[in-house]
């Protein structure tokens, strides 16, 4: 997705008709990526639902309940001091309990490694997508910069790959077309308020 949104954008921004066409998705955000080896950790009487629940107290966060005191109500919220979650290193201080209630090390089941990939990956139409924006460049309409990037999509998006407009840009493709309806129907509404205001003028005229 990264490398084709980058020919797109390339493209795009070659193209005499639009301006500044950009993406701000990218695939090599640094992340740590945790190996559990669930057997072993079934070999040794630990829940791999302990496992993961251990991993969200411990470094994010576990509500237990609420607490009513001074006219108040708080919310009891079970985590590590900041100190022990600082870095990778804080993972091999947290235990689990296995069903023999001994503590067991997560790092004897489970190793850390860095990996890259995407922060986000955004859906659109229950499809992993990419947002692209961009704008005309000066003198150019926005219908003519619409139609620029379908071309460039059309021509630059390999097999598997298609596009669809949002926000404003899908509105205005929707509003297509509806210029002679709108206008008429302003025609028509002027019309029928000069012949209401004729026949009010002339009630009067004939009052008097």
């Amino acid at each position: 997705m990264a490398s084709v949104m980058g020919g797109l954008v390339g493209a795009a921004n070659q193209d005499p008709r639009l301006n500044r066409v950009f993406a701000t998705f990218t695939a090599s955000n640094p992340s740590i990526w945790l190996d559990i080896d669930r057997d072993k950790v079934q070999s040794l009487g630990v829940g791999v639902s302990d496992v993961f629940n251990a991993l969200q107290t411990a470094l994010g966060g576990f509500y237990v309940n609420d607490l009513n005191l001074f006219g108040r109500t708080w919310e009891v919220i079970l985590q590590a001091e900041a100190a022990d979650r600082s870095d990778i290193s804080a993972i091999d201080k947290i235990y689990v309990r296995d069903k023999a209630g001994d503590m067991i090390p997560l790092r004897s089941v489970a190793s850390s490694r860095f990996v890259l990939g995407p922060q986000v990956i955004s859906r659109f139409n229950n499809y992993r997508a990419v947002t692209v924006n961009g704008g005309p460049r000066a003198g150019v309409s926005s219908g003519d910069a619409l139609n620029a990037m379908a071309e460039i999509s059309a021509r630059t998006l390999p097999q598997g790959y298609g596009y669809e407009w949002s926000g404003t840009a899908y509105q205005e493709r929707q509003a297509e077309g509806q210029t002679f309806g709108i206008l008429s129907l302003a025609v028509l509404f002027a019309y029928l308020f000069l012949v209401a205001l004729y026949e009010s003028w002339m009630i009067r005229s004939r009052c008097c």
